[in-house]
């Protein structure tokens, strides 16, 4: 960068600009840094309790790649209710169990190794098998050699 006594005047209007926004956001970034620190205070909550796993700041934070689990403080201030609560009954709660039905395979590959319910869209050894013989799906289904 040259000195400024070097710089012409539409230089020196470009650097104050660059200057003054830089300023600015620099105000915002303090503004929002002592939000986030009053707010961090308030729930007694700590950078490691908050989910920064998809920030580009994460790294510079020095937060921790996934979440740490939630502290019994973040419990306590999610019963008092709102949505605090829907969140941590979210984040809390265990994966629920699938409630669909297991169905029995009905057909098998020539090999027998390899196996298909006939629901969904046909597996590749079932479409080279089809493709092999010269017949269709139905006629794949209905073919006993097939079928369990």
């Amino acid at each position: 960068m040259k000195p400024v006594q070097d710089m012409t005047s539409d230089q020196l209007n470009k650097l104050a600009f660059s200057a003054k926004k830089e300023l600015e956001r620099r105000k915002k970034v303090e503004k929002a840094s002592n939000e986030i620190r009053a707010i961090l205070k308030k729930y007694s909550l700590s950078l490691n309790e908050i989910n920064l796993k998809n920030s580009t700041q994460a790294k510079k934070l020095g937060a921790q790649k996934t979440a740490a689990p939630p502290s019994k403080k973040v419990s306590q201030i999610a019963s008092k209710g709102g949505k605090s609560k829907a969140r941590a009954q979210v984040r809390n709660s265990k994966p629920k169990k699938d409630k669909r039905s297991v169905v029995k395979p009905k057909y098998v590959n020539t090999n027998g190794t390899e196996f298909w319910t006939g629901r969904g869209k046909a597996p590749i050894w079932v479409q080279a098998i089809c493709d092999e013989k010269n017949i269709t799906l139905a006629e794949f289904k209905g073919n006993a050699e097939f079928q369990l």
